[in-house]
């Protein structure tokens, strides 16, 4: 909950790094697109986010339990404001993404919404749709792995849209 506010969507999708469609397929540039043109109709009726300051690399590697408590370590990926709940997507796709070869999207992103969806429970939040910031989270990380396109696929066939 570090530096944890409310921000208007259309502000939030101005600063996004904007995708660049030419680099990928148009199986990739077609749901990239829609959940785009899904977030822009979002952000026209004036929908507000939570944003946070975020680890940027919250992975298992990352954290140790120690005498004093959970200690958590490597922040160079570290953010000020970032969309709330992005460590918690990479904290269980970081397993999918390093760990394992061809990783089964839906499987992935199954698990981090059903992590998220918990966590979002228990930090009290109210009327969240989870797979909104999902897609506020994944489109920026198109190009760090073919992952991230596939799902937003599945997001995109979830009829997120």
């Amino acid at each position: 909950s570090i530096g944890r506010e409310q921000v208007s969507l259309t502000n939030w999708l101005a600063m996004m790094k904007e995708f660049n469609s030419s680099q990928y397929p148009e199986e990739v540039v077609g749901p990239a697109v829609l959940l785009q043109e899904h977030l822009a109709n979002l952000a026209k009726k004036g929908t507000q986010i939570w944003v946070h300051r975020s680890h940027g690399d919250f992975a298992l590697w990352n954290c140790a339990w120690t005498e004093k408590g959970f200690f958590v370590f490597d922040w160079e990926e570290s953010r000020k404001q970032d969309v709330a709940f992005g460590d918690a997507f990479y904290f269980i796709l970081s397993q999918f993404l390093h760990l394992q070869r061809k990783p089964n999207a839906s499987k992935a992103l199954a698990a981090s919404l059903n992590f998220t969806e918990e966590l979002v429970v228990q930090s009290g939040f109210k009327d969240i749709d989870i797979k909104i910031y999902f897609a506020l989270w994944a489109l920026p990380r198109y190009e760090k792995s073919p992952l991230y396109s596939e799902m937003c696929k599945v997001l995109v066939n979830m009829e997120i849209v």
